[in-house]
């Protein structure tokens, strides 16, 4: 089955903070569905299995750009955001660890919803009392749409994105550049151990 040429996200119309489902197609917002019209892009991935048929069948109109409208999270407060911390060589290299003969696994540690998850061009609070540098991070994130249980490794992993991460740390400079394919663990080994 072919994707379709545009994606969902959320907007917001100018200084209106209410977020709106919509689409992006060609580098431009347009209106989503009406029949999605009060739903939220989390509610839409988690009745992914009732409407993707539908969803897949619809089209955006041709002529319906969304004026004032700006990008905002694309999931506001998740129920759950797990990061799987030192997943990278790099990242064990830059920390004085060395590397795993094959066993190492990453460890996992949860992250506030409602605090931690922005949308592209808003603003991040700093905190003013720190003396550590400041670095921002591309990350790779899956969104899991749907309860998992007892998922084997070979699971198939559902479409990623790269995120953009903001942590405060001591270090100086470029601290590491990896892909995935450096990670200790694999993707779906990942969340197949956060579904045990």
């Amino acid at each position: 089955m072919l994707e379709p040429g545009w994606m969902l996200v959320s907007y917001r119309l100018g200084d209106d903070e209410t977020p709106r489902l919509g689409v992006l197609e060609d580098g431009v917002v347009k209106a989503g569905p009406d029949f999605l019209s009060s739903w939220s892009l989390l509610q839409v991935i988690s009745a992914w299995d009732d409407i993707s048929a539908k969803l897949r069948a619809w089209s955006p109109p041709v002529s319906a750009a969304v004026t004032d409208a700006r990008l905002t999270t694309p999931l506001r407060f998740p129920p759950k955001v797990i990061c799987a911390g030192a997943n990278y060589y790099g990242h064990l290299a830059e920390m004085g660890i060395q590397r795993p003969d094959g066993s190492g696994r990453p460890y996992f540690f949860f992250k506030p919803p409602s605090t931690t998850v922005t949308g592209p061009g808003d603003a991040i609070r700093l905190p003013s009392r720190s003396t550590d540098k400041i670095d921002w991070e591309a990350e790779l994130a899956v969104v899991v749409g749907r309860t998992m249980r007892d998922v084997t490794g070979s699971t198939t992993v559902p479409r990623n994105s790269i995120t953009s991460i903001v942590s405060l740390r001591p270090g100086y400079g470029k601290c590491q550049a990896s892909r995935t394919k450096t990670a200790l663990s694999e993707v779906s080994w990942v969340i197949g151990n956060l579904a045990a």
